[in-house]
């Protein structure tokens, strides 16, 4: 290894499979163990103390601010430390907590859209079987459309 090659092989960006990306996520969390330690302690003790609990939301973009990191320094090959980390998620904060409202956002509405959608069902199914025969009503509920 000569003075100016990285610490470690830099990770080549190309296709893998299956298993190839288990075993490069796990050797990216041993290359970097310490970095990726410090920032989920960090974001969990936020989330035990109870005081800070609803502050843990606000942790998260840190959590993957930091994972993104070091993904980028294993592609380049390079060592990257606690700070180095911070440096680099503290500009991109901003942008990766709207990235995780909006995620959340588009979570609850496809949440609400499933529940309008089945209480739709539901009153559309009590609505075709209020003239039903008593055999039809008693059939559809154990099958379940009423």
């Amino acid at each position: 290894m000569t003075p100016d090659s990285p610490p470690f092989p830099a990770l080549p960006v190309r296709r893998r499979e299956t298993l190839e990306i288990f075993d490069t996520a796990l050797k990216l969390f041993r290359r970097y163990m310490w970095v990726l330690i410090g920032w989920s302690a960090f974001v969990s003790v936020m989330a035990f103390v109870p005081l800070l609990s609803s502050f843990s939301f606000f942790a998260m973009p840190l959590l993957y601010g930091s994972v993104s990191c070091c993904v980028a320094a294993a592609v380049r090959g390079q060592k990257i430390t606690f700070g180095q980390c911070w440096t680099f998620t503290k500009p991109r904060y901003g942008a990766m907590l709207g990235v995780l409202l909006l995620s959340w956002l588009v979570f609850a509405l496809v949440i609400t859209l499933f529940f309008i959608a089945a209480t739709l069902i539901f009153v559309a199914g009590a609505f075709i079987l209020s003239n039903a025969p008593v055999p039809v009503i008693t059939v559809s509920s154990i099958v379940g459309v009423a």
